[in-house]
């Protein structure tokens, strides 16, 4: 995995399988390999473009959708594999505002962390992505709220992103405290699915794993440590 070229024939759907998720329900799996990533996005009205890009920064992007047979959800994790550079860590990266994490202003984390060698990961916690507003998701009709999709993007989703990591230690950067996840009882689906696709990948789980967020990011953070 020395070149982008030698890389592209393993940055395919054909390559990787479903990881195990318990009570989880899997209905796509996308691999595509991106060279020299850049993002040129508006972030909405009234809003200035984002405009980032990141030389040399390349991956191997596997998105893959899962439900929860019986809740009608559909929840998207995102995670980007180096390519020539893997350092053997796992970093997730949290969300902004009312967004849990695909969106641009999540992806130009995402580049800069790859970019130093991490893996990386994040969910859509099955919701639209707004930032400011979540009434289009949150709410069934006026005065009635979408328990279920309230309850994935406030703990479900982040539990399905960092189950089973298995690692000595879990980094919450937002707190810059190390937190024994071999101590933990909880069990969380992001990094389950991340942690299985870098093992297909690379052969092995990664050696450390670490979440960064801050807003909204940091809220999930301190969720997880709970």
């Amino acid at each position: 995995m020395s070149s982008v070229t030698s890389f592209a024939s393993l940055c395919d759907p054909s390559q990787f399988g479903y990881s195990s998720l318990f009570g989880a329900k899997f209905s796509s799996l996308q691999a595509k390999l991106v060279t020299n990533f850049a993002l040129d996005v508006s972030l909405g009205p009234g809003q200035p473009n984002l405009t980032y890009s990141e030389e040399n920064t390349n991956f191997c992007n596997v998105t893959v959708t899962y439900t929860h047979p019986g809740y009608e959800d559909a929840v998207s994790v995102e995670t980007w594999l180096p390519v020539d550079n893997y350092n053997g860590r796992l970093q997730a990266i949290g969300g902004s505002g009312w967004v849990s994490g695909r969106h641009p202003v999540t992806y130009w984390k995402m580049a800069s962390v790859a970019g130093d060698g991490y893996a990386t990961v994040t969910t859509d916690a099955g919701v639209e992505q707004n930032l400011a507003n979540p009434d289009p998701w949150a709410l069934e009709s006026p005065g009635n709220l979408n328990l279920v999709a309230l309850s994935n993007f406030g703990h479900v989703a982040l539990h399905d992103e960092a189950s089973l990591l298995f690692l000595e230690y879990f980094f919450f950067l937002t707190t810059i405290r190390p937190f024994n996840l071999t101590e933990a009882t909880w069990m969380t689906d992001l990094a389950v699915i991340a942690k299985d696709l870098i093992k297909q990948l690379y052969g092995k789980p990664p050696a450390y794993s670490y979440f960064n967020g801050c807003s909204q990011g940091g809220r999930q953070g301190y969720a997880l440590a709970q």
